[in-house]
């Protein structure tokens, strides 16, 4: 008989009745099944609609919607779950539809007065796998709005638009945290934050189960399964974090994506260039984007011979460069994969 103890399961989390709900753990753990299971019985008890959205088009290409209930389609035998298009069937009603982020601008702005539960699948991205959208959680935001439209504030929480992000425990640093400013909890349990709901899951029963498995045996003290299993954030790994002093730094210029901005400081006393995020007021501060562009900023696509740039863009071939923090990192590495 299989222990669904060692599963995640999302009751905890709906007891908080957040309306943004981040999940994030190990591998395996089942948040999503856990996800399309309640998506699905809900819609079945309520009549009460899912959206589920992913970051690009790729994401949602038919194979991946085709195979969407196949986990969980013996939970449902007595029904006939369909998928046409972008939008999920259960006996010949619509109980659900699937959003592309990035093109989410790009469709009509209709309310979805019927939608009371929304799943971003995997809001935290792999490291080295694509990139954030631009302006992202504006983007996400703008979908949230137009689904959720001039919704009774007066109605419970199950009428109104619940949504979780899901992700593997990739990062402890993410656009959505640093918009909302929420700091991410190190160890496993809840946290909640004006209406935000951030939760480490926690493994340890899954990790047990696993060790026992062939693949445990074998990767266990591997990076992977401390990423995998352990729920150790890999991302966040960099032999380049060094937590330097900026008293012995020279300020030189600012870097700015997103509205995030870097400073970039020269250490005297190894004359390696660091990236702090802080920085002090500018004029000298360059951006990538052009919704970063202000009256006081300098285009950089302009400026990519300047001296600053060039500093930058040698020192970081050199090898010469350090992060006072992940986040200021997690920045950079954003950064130096547009422009290097």
């Amino acid at each position: 008989m299989i222990d669904n103890s060692v599963y995640w399961s999302k009751r905890k989390a709906l007891s908080y009745s957040a309306l943004y709900n981040f999940i994030q753990g190990g591998r395996g753990i089942g948040k999503t099944y856990s996800m399309k299971e309640w998506c699905i019985s809900d819609f079945l008890k309520t009549g009460k609609e899912f959206v589920w959205v992913r970051r690009y088009k790729e994401e949602l290409r038919q194979k991946y919607l085709l195979s969407f209930t196949d986990n969980i389609a013996d939970k449902f035998l007595n029904h006939h779950i369909t998928i046409k298009g972008k939008e999920l069937f259960v006996d010949k009603e619509k109980a659900g539809t699937f959003i592309v982020l990035s093109t989410s601008a790009f469709q009509k702005s209709v309310p979805m007065p019927n939608v009371n539960k929304g799943v971003f699948d995997e809001f935290v991205l792999e490291k080295g796998v694509t990139r954030y959208l631009q302006n992202e959680v504006h983007t996400f935001l703008n979908l949230d709005s137009t689904i959720a439209r001039m919704r009774d504030e007066n109605l419970p929480i199950t009428e109104d638009l619940r949504w979780f992000f899901l992700a593997n425990r990739v990062s402890y640093i993410n656009p959505y945290f640093d918009y909302f400013k929420i700091k991410s909890p190190v160890e496993p349990g809840f946290t909640y934050k004006n209406g935000c709901l951030i939760e480490i899951c926690d493994s340890s029963k899954y990790k047990q189960r696993y060790d026992n498995t062939r693949r445990g045996k074998i990767l266990k003290d591997t990076p992977f399964y401390s990423y995998a299993v352990g729920n150790d954030p890999y991302a966040d790994e960099s032999k380049f974090i060094e937590n330097f002093s900026l008293g012995n730094c020279d300020f030189k210029f600012s870097i700015m994506l997103n509205d995030m901005i870097v400073g970039c400081w020269m250490d005297r006393s190894d004359y390696k260039l660091g990236f702090a995020d802080s920085a002090p007021s500018t004029n000298r501060t360059y951006v990538i984007q052009q919704e970063d562009h202000s009256p006081n900023t300098l285009w950089l696509k302009t400026f990519k011979r300047s001296p600053d740039i060039q500093l930058m863009l040698t020192a970081y071939a050199s090898g010469l460069i350090k992060y006072k923090n992940v986040r200021s990192m997690h920045i950079m590495n954003d950064i130096f994969s547009i422009i290097a």
